[in-house]
């Protein structure tokens, strides 16, 4: 490449051939230039460049034209930039924010609907917010009204690991995350405009909310000042008869009600098996109590077993009597039903 006006500080340098460049660790280029007839020139220069254009250093193939690096000058008064600082290998490289002023932010735009997208190769790459050498007051924000607004998984958005759904229309509600010294534990609130919110947990479809599944200590529930415990149940009538057999699923709606006809009934509990199956990832102790009432009919009902499930207590319930039922996993496919009839 020719160059026809060089000026390296002690005058200048015409019709020279630049052969090549490199940049050094003062931001200083190095160029490497040759005379027309082939003998070489050494010289280091300052590059600095003055311009007001929407286009004022451009790199690429088609110069101008959709470049590959591009720097934009054009703004009235500007007063802001951006610094690229190397280092020595293994102490990476900082790109931070040139202003006049003393804070000044950062931003990073793609292209209309694209993406900013950090390590796409095939490394192990992380991201961390905030200094590396000392403690910070960092803060990541992100604004959106999507329903994937931060999404973390294997497949990215398509069933994420996490995701944050910010889509709801004049949206003030949000969950608050606070962390705390060892053994202090982890404290999980509600963010709101409001002065109360509720807090939901849904598990999907028929799936099962689990507190406490693989830890070995207590549960603890409604320890607020004056808190009640509010559970939801299922009512199931059997009707008017004599003998009946109540399903697996009705029992774990927690109320089931009968009405006596004609003589002593009996009430046959479903088996182990069908029980076991009807609790999703059943073990060990696990249990769950039914309310069963006899609503009339001047008969007494009796509770009876089935292959499986041992009833254990007085298992007769007489006309207008409530029994407490209480069924505890024992084993494979095996459980003990508790029967506590009211006075």
């Amino acid at each position: 490449m020719a160059v026809t006006s060089v000026n390296g500080g002690t005058g200048n340098v015409s019709e020279i051939e630049l052969a090549s460049h490199r940049v050094l660790n003062d931001g200083t280029i190095a160029l490497a230039m040759c005379n027309p007839d082939g003998t070489s020139i050494n010289s280091v220069l300052n590059s600095t460049i003055t311009s007001t254009s929407a286009n004022a250093f451009t790199v690429g193939p088609n110069g101008a034209t959709n470049p590959t690096f591009n720097v934009d000058g054009s703004v009235t008064s500007q007063a802001t930039g951006v610094n690229i600082a190397g280092a020595a290998a293994g102490n990476g490289v900082v790109v931070s924010a040139l202003s006049s002023g003393s804070n000044e932010n950062l931003t990073i735009r793609p292209k209309g609907t694209g993406l900013v997208v950090i390590s796409s190769g095939t490394g192990n790459a992380g991201m961390q917010v905030g200094s590396t050498s000392s403690l910070a007051t960092a803060v990541l924000t992100v604004k959106s009204s999507n329903a994937q607004a931060f999404a973390v998984g294997l497949n990215g958005a398509t069933n994420p690991a996490f995701n944050v759904d910010d889509s709801t229309a004049s949206s003030a509600t949000g969950l608050n995350v606070k962390s705390a010294a060892a053994a202090g534990g982890v404290a999980v609130s509600v963010i709101s405009s409001g002065t109360n919110e509720n807090l939901t947990v849904d598990a999907k479809g028929s799936g099962t909310v689990v507190v406490g599944g693989a830890s070995t200590g207590l549960v603890s529930l409604g320890r607020g000042s004056v808190s009640a415990t509010l559970t939801s149940s299922t009512i199931a009538s059997l009707g008017t008869t004599q003998n009946s057999t109540p399903t697996a699923a009705q029992l774990l709606g927690g109320v089931v009600t009968q009405t006596g006809a004609t003589g002593a009934g009996t009430v046959t509990l479903p088996t182990g098996t069908q029980l076991s199956t009807a609790v999703p990832g059943v073990a060990v102790g696990d249990t769950f109590e039914t309310v069963f009432a006899n609503l009339g009919g001047a008969q007494t009902l009796t509770i009876t077993g089935a292959t499986g499930s041992t009833v254990l207590g007085t298992a007769a319930i007489g006309s207008g009597k409530n029994a407490s039922l209480i069924f505890v996993n024992t084993g494979s496919n095996t459980w003990n039903v508790y029967v506590r009839v009211s006075a």
